[in-house]
């Protein structure tokens, strides 16, 4: 889900939406001070610079690091939000990276002053670190959606907006002793064929049913005009050999039938197809866990999709802008021919003034 930016009135106030992205910027940054129940505190003043990355392949997708010379805190009962402001156009936009979890700082000395390496992680740390004591069961049944809200609240995390769904577990499902919570959870929501939990800008945790890129819609477009806001200079990977035309999976079997199989081919025209690579290049998945019949064929769908957007990556170097992982996003460069549509799948911030994000842009047929 996209950020939602705002146009702030000379108060601060939210006002009506605006778009001052795109030509000359006036930007800054703030980290806000949490509890460990993200209420804000106060601003933290003392930030001398940081760095942030997202990873769509990352357990833990967001983390960072934040240089403090303010005030010694304990850091064991506070987290913090960073938050990215630019003026252009007009208008003033803001939006939240997210809230992150601090670890133990380590500090540097120099005539006197002493500055603190804050690492910070995004608050799926709290399901990856609580492991469980003893084996979790979830009953066959049991509805998905309502399982996972229980993992959660076994972490103390209750701040969630989750699309609901009425599929339930086709056999039980049970992890043994020494599991993350996290790895539960995305288990659990695998079965289903929804995305991985995430958190965003707010701290709030997150899922919804997995959507083909086709279906998602277009978040941004880098387009190669005078509004551009990305650096001519980037790189493109091209590697095809191993990306599947053929998908098998295998699900779970109740005892008394036989496993149930899903296939999942590319009979097209493109160019990862069977008929255009003249050979079947298969991937196969066994003992995957899904709601039903139709759940483990989405689920074969996604796996084909997902394995042919590998081949192609970009790597582009941007303005900041309101954008999460996994979304839709159109990069157009005139000189080189290049028009396509892309998911997110990595970006990078620095706070440093002017600094630009850098990106990894992964193309899908559509």
């Amino acid at each position: 889900m996209p950020a939602q930016i705002y146009a702030l009135d000379i108060s601060g106030r939210r006002t009506r939406p605006a778009d001052p992205l795109s030509g000359h910027r006036q930007e800054s940054w703030r980290v806000n001070l949490l509890n460990n129940n993200d209420v804000l505190l106060t601003q933290l003043v003392g930030v001398v610079g940081g760095e942030f990355t997202f990873n769509v392949n990352a357990a833990i997708r967001g983390s960072g690091s934040i240089e403090y010379s303010g005030t010694p805190l304990d850091w064991n009962q506070h987290r913090v939000q960073p938050i990215y402001r630019t003026e252009a156009g007009g208008a003033a936009v803001e939006w939240p990276l997210g809230v992150f979890l601090v670890a133990t700082p380590s500090s540097e000395y120099k005539d006197g002053d002493r500055t603190v390496s804050l690492e910070m992680y995004d608050k799926t740390k709290i399901l990856e670190d609580d492991l469980i004591p003893a084996s979790y069961q979830v009953a066959k049944g049991s509805n998905v959606i309502t399982a996972v809200r229980a993992v959660l609240a076994l972490s103390g995390q209750t701040r969630t907006a989750f699309e609901e769904s009425t599929q339930t577990l086709a056999t039980a499902m049970v992890w043994p002793a020494g599991t993350s919570r996290l790895r539960i959870i995305n288990d659990l929501l695998e079965s289903v064929n929804y995305f991985s939990i995430w958190v965003d800008g707010d701290g709030v945790f997150r899922t919804s049913p997995y959507l083909s890129p086709a279906d998602r819609g277009m978040s941004w477009e880098f387009e190669d005009n005078e509004k551009s806001i990305y650096s001519p200079e980037f790189t493109h990977d091209f590697d095809t050999f191993d990306v599947p035309n053929r998908v098998i999976v295998t699900g779970q079997s109740d005892g008394d039938t036989a496993a149930p199989v899903a296939v999942a081919e590319d009979n097209g025209t493109g160019p990862f197809s069977i008929a255009t690579r003249g050979r079947v290049i298969s991937r196969y998945e066994e003992g995957q866990e899904a709601s039903s019949q139709a759940t483990l064929q989405a689920i074969a769908e996604r796996l084909l999709q997902t394995g042919q957007q590998v081949g192609s990556t970009f790597s582009i170097q941007h303005a900041p802008i309101p954008i999460d992982l996994n979304s839709v996003v159109a990069f157009r460069r005139g000189v080189e021919a290049i028009d396509v549509a892309t998911t997110l799948q990595t970006i990078s911030y620095s706070m440093d003034t002017g600094a630009l994000c850098s990106t990894t842009l992964r193309e899908f047929i559509q």
